[in-house]
């Protein structure tokens, strides 16, 4: 088996990035904040012996304005549910290649779906978002009106980021 292609959306400085790997070694070269690490960081908990988990850093900037919308939507009287749908999540799609032949796919073998004998990839997608109590859960200590909404968006990413 060999991890041939990776795509990663809203992690960190990875909003939409594509990473082929190569067949015998893959160098991530870059400069500062280009999203070394936050590839590096990905893998540590994906590969983890324990269920990943994330805060409010972990989502792209730009996925920032996702989160005050959908607060902003649900403060004008769209449901829990229009809400959660607003919200960002974070996308790890894995492409892998793997010999039909091997006598052993080991825990990918639960994952092969494909009935085509010469396929020799399968397709993981990973997303970590938002459960359906989410909008009770991440908005509930906000105040109901604020004049401000420089404020108001000050103590909505305080509260998420708790």
């Amino acid at each position: 088996m060999q991890v041939k292609d990776i795509k990663v959306e809203n992690f960190r400085l990875l909003r939409d990035v594509e990473l082929s790997l190569e067949d015998q070694t893959t160098l991530i070269v870059g400069r500062n904040n280009s999203g070394k690490t936050s590839v590096a960081e990905l893998f540590r908990r994906l590969l983890s012996d324990r269920s990943p988990s994330f805060k409010l850093e972990d989502f792209s900037l730009s996925c920032h304005e996702q989160f005050w919308s959908a607060f902003a939507a649900l403060r004008a009287g769209a449901t829990a549910s229009e809400a959660i749908a607003m919200l960002p999540s974070i996308c790890v799609t894995i492409d892998i290649a793997y010999d039909v032949d091997s006598p052993d796919l080991g825990p990918l073998s639960e994952c092969i779906i494909d009935l085509n004998p010469t396929c020799t990839f399968a397709r993981l997608l990973v997303t970590f978002g938002p459960r359906p109590t989410a909008s009770d859960i991440l908005f509930e200590d906000m105040p109901e009106h604020s004049d401000d909404e420089d404020t108001a968006r000050g103590v909505l990413f305080r509260i998420l980021s708790r």
